[in-house]
């Protein structure tokens, strides 16, 4: 990599794609027993946390991407020709290797007919690679939105108020009232502002938080609301989920102001504080490597996971949750980072394997 190519590369973007990875990884130990243990113990409390801690992985791998995609035109067919015609070589090959190790290896076992019909739904975490193919065809209109800084900022008010905020105030308001809850969502449906809802607010609010500054007192405001949206989430789900009797899962939610509050606060610390100027060239490579292969460690940490539990019996419920969670996640990490890069480097097709 020369000097050149390392002055135009946004650096934090690295820092930030390792740190997003790290956050799902830990996600999926947190919450894959979630459910398995009595709401409301010890044990619970701590996955639930944990589970709050990291929500933010997602929304700030859209923002990276909204970032990036946005920042320079994209003809339609280079979208179509690069981009979404490798996430649906992904797809297929994942959904079949997915499939392949349920009905093979996993003791989860599945049946010749549902592996069949698992083979057009897809595992459970590709949710990821089908919602981005719908930002990637709509990145032409999205593009002209972010032309004018206050258009943009209009369509980020939309987005909040209609995406974040009212649905949340419904969720809230039907643990008093659904009556009053399915009142105002039917409301809500009948505008039908489609435009804003989904992952485009990300999309969108990526670019508009890397393109323009951001002053030391507007960061400490940003950091403390992302601070009380940890809070809330983790409060707030164990109230629910002890009210409801069952675990409720709205509040970990991607589309929520809590989870995007806090996606936004750690978008902006890796902005203000992981942009060195000077890297050595090992480092720089190293730093790349590692995160051109955070895609594959989302493709295969799921794997590892269900490896470490079917054929090992060890999970997040093996020993003390307090250190499973994060130990495990660790483990997973390594392994998971070094298949990527195995991946990664065979010749011609690797680049398209993860």
């Amino acid at each position: 990599m020369n000097n050149q190519n390392q002055s135009k590369r946004i650096i934090y973007f690295d820092y930030l794609r390792i740190a997003a990875i790290s956050a799902v990884v830990l996600l999926h130990l947190a919450a894959q027993n979630l459910r398995a243990v009595d709401i409301g113990s010890p044990t619970w409390h701590i996955f639930n946390i944990y589970d709050s801690l990291v929500r933010w992985g997602v929304p700030v791998f859209i923002m990276i991407s909204g970032a990036l995609f946005l920042s320079k035109e994209q003809p339609i067919k280079k979208i179509y020709k690069k981009n979404i015609l490798k996430i649906l070589i992904l797809l297929v090959f994942w959904t079949l290797l997915y499939n392949l190790w349920q009905l093979f290896i996993s003791h989860n076992s599945i049946t010749f007919k549902n592996f069949i019909v698992n083979l057009t739904t897809g595992p459970f975490y590709l949710w990821f690679l089908y919602m981005l193919i719908g930002l990637y065809m709509v990145i032409p209109f999205l593009k002209r939105i972010t032309e004018k800084k206050k258009t943009m900022e209009y369509f980020l008010l939309l987005a909040f108020i209609f995406t974040f905020l009212l649905p949340e105030l419904i969720a809230v308001i039907a643990f008093k009232s659904e009556f009053v809850a399915n009142l105002i969502n039917n409301k809500l449906d009948s505008i039908q502002l489609f435009m804003t809802l989904g992952f485009t607010g990300y999309f969108i609010l990526g670019y508009y938080l890397n393109k323009y500054n951001i002053t030391k007192k507007a960061e400490i405001i940003i950091y403390i609301i992302g601070l009380i949206g940890i809070i809330f989430t983790i409060i707030v789900s164990a109230l629910s989920s002890n009210h409801q009797g069952e675990l409720v899962t709205f509040f970990y939610d991607n589309l929520t102001v809590n989870v995007a509050a806090t996606s936004i606060a750690i978008f902006v610390f890796f902005k203000k504080h992981f942009n060195p100027k000077h890297l050595t060239m090992k480092q720089s490579k190293w730093l790349q490597l590692f995160s051109r292969c955070t895609l594959g460690v989302y493709l295969t940490h799921v794997f590892i996971i269900d490896a470490l539990n079917s054929i090992f019996e060890i999970n997040s419920l093996s020993f003390n949750p307090l250190i499973s969670v994060p130990a495990l996640s660790v483990l997973i990490l390594i392994i998971s980072y070094f298949i990527s890069i195995i991946l990664y480097k065979i010749p011609f097709i690797g680049k398209w394997l993860i």
